[in-house]
């Protein structure tokens, strides 16, 4: 019996030290992804769509949305550093065949990855997201965000 609640304690005590270092990782892609919006926000964006997710190696996560003409969209995505270090985002359209748009590195934070996009036409469009660079080579999966944004384009479209 003693054997019994010993072995317990030193799970419990594994699963808790697993959690809270769990715990920091998504306190940092919080932050990440917030720090971003602010940074969107105050462009004069509005953040339409947001994922917080997990990302697995040779995964390609999806997203659909729906975009429309008279707007100017920034889509932005990154790894949360601990785990992914660089991502990588492309915008297709609805058929998912072949890219409109392939993601820039983003200067802030480092790894990022964006897209500015003005649609031709009122349409749904699939956002893919890899993860490119793992900080090591034991390390398989991690967390990411990714933040889609509006604003009307009062340039006109180009």
């Amino acid at each position: 019996m003693r054997y019994k609640i010993i072995v317990s304690i030193i799970f419990l005590m594994f699963l808790y030290s697993v959690n809270c270092k769990s715990q920091e990782t998504i306190n940092k892609i919080f932050k990440s992804s917030k720090d971003r919006i602010i940074e969107i926000e105050n462009l004069g964006y509005e953040v339409i769509h947001m994922d917080l997710d997990l990302l697995s190696e040779n995964e390609k996560e999806e997203t659909r949305i729906f975009l429309n003409t008279g707007h100017k969209y920034v889509i932005a995505a990154c790894g949360d550093q601990d785990r992914i270090q660089t991502v990588q985002i492309e915008l297709y359209e609805e058929d998912g065949r072949t890219p409109i748009q392939k993601g820039r590195d983003g200067i802030i934070p480092s790894g990022s990855s964006v897209i500015n996009f003005i649609p031709k036409k009122d349409n749904s469009y699939i956002v893919t997201i890899m993860a490119n660079e793992f900080s090591s080579s034991t390390i398989s999966n991690g967390r990411y965000y990714l933040i889609v944004a509006s604003k009307v384009n009062t340039a006109g479209i180009k």
